[in-house]
């Protein structure tokens, strides 16, 4: 199930940066200020993974996983719903609050994920597992082109961001409670 999250997260990754220009752009947005709001999801990852490194234990790997899943799928949504605004200071204000929640989400995932192969898979299965969530993250890379296209064909830049956001936080609470199952059985 985490490897279905990770292909789906990227998938994300990919759309996001084909699309959110084009939007921009399109509400006359300049280029420095496109550019700095696509560097808040890196800056904000910079920022969160060494304190989530430190903290993991005390919070717990599962729940680490499940705020990625707010963060992640609430972002997409919001950059989705605000899309159509004609509200450049919204547009704005909404996409930064959205970037963030993106750049806490990979610096949860990339920080638990590697938790969990130290927690959860046996020595000989690390390299296994870990191949397993890196290709499960170029398999939803190469989608990412085909989705982005033909949910923007079909709905717009709001779908495209709209169906990775609702689709994440689908996957969620499968994740979620198969990690648990897995914590238990381990």
């Amino acid at each position: 199930m985490l490897c279905v999250s990770i292909l789906i997260m990227g998938m994300g990754f990919l759309i996001y940066p084909m699309f959110f220009p084009l939007i921009a752009i399109s509400k006359n947005l300049s280029g420095n200020l496109i550019g700095l709001l696509m560097s808040i999801p890196a800056v904000v990852s910079l920022i969160c993974a060494p304190i989530l490194n430190r903290y993991i234990l005390i919070f717990g790997i599962e729940k680490i996983i499940l705020s990625v899943a707010f963060a992640f799928g609430g972002g997409y949504i919001m950059m989705g719903v605000i899309a159509p605004f004609e509200n450049n200071a919204a547009f704005i204000g909404v996409n930064a609050g959205a970037l963030c929640l993106l750049g806490y989400a990979v610096a949860a995932n990339t920080i638990g994920e590697q938790s969990l192969l130290i927690m959860y898979s046996s020595k000989q299965d690390r390299e296994k597992n870990l191949g397993m969530f890196r290709a499960a993250s170029g398999i939803g890379s190469i989608l990412s082109p085909l989705l982005g296209a033909g949910t923007y064909a079909a709905g717009g830049f709001m779908a495209a961001f709209l169906s990775i956001g609702i689709l994440f936080n689908l996957v969620q609470p499968f994740v979620y409670l198969s990690l648990l199952k897995s914590r238990d059985e381990f």
